[in-house]
């Protein structure tokens, strides 16, 4: 995340075959991602998408976005189903135009 100066920021992206960390669904019913570019990667990406296709923690997905500032990982009631280790983290957050 670091890696990514004010410029960078609302820039188009494509994160690609990234792991999957930490996923939940919030009460719209939408996907609340966390993912990071290797499996023990402290560089977090957090995003909400449509809960279309099952997503797992594990699995490798590739999202088409743009970038949208940086935040800490909230504990809070939407999230309280992420692992406790990615909580309260930096993260990199992500405005989903698609996934597979």
């Amino acid at each position: 995340m670091s890696s990514y100066n004010e410029d960078d920021l609302f820039a188009s992206v494509t994160l690609k075959k990234f792991y999957v960390i930490g996923v939940t669904t919030d009460n719209v019913n939408q996907y609340r991602l966390v993912l990071t570019p290797k499996p023990n990667s402290n560089q977090y990406f957090y995003m909400t998408t449509s809960k279309h296709k099952k997503i797992s923690v594990g699995q490798k997905i590739t999202v088409k976005g743009q970038l949208n500032g940086r935040l800490t990982i909230p504990d809070d009631k939407y999230n309280r189903h992420l692992q406790s280790n990615v909580l309260n983290k930096n993260a990199t957050m992500v405005l989903v135009k698609s996934y597979k």
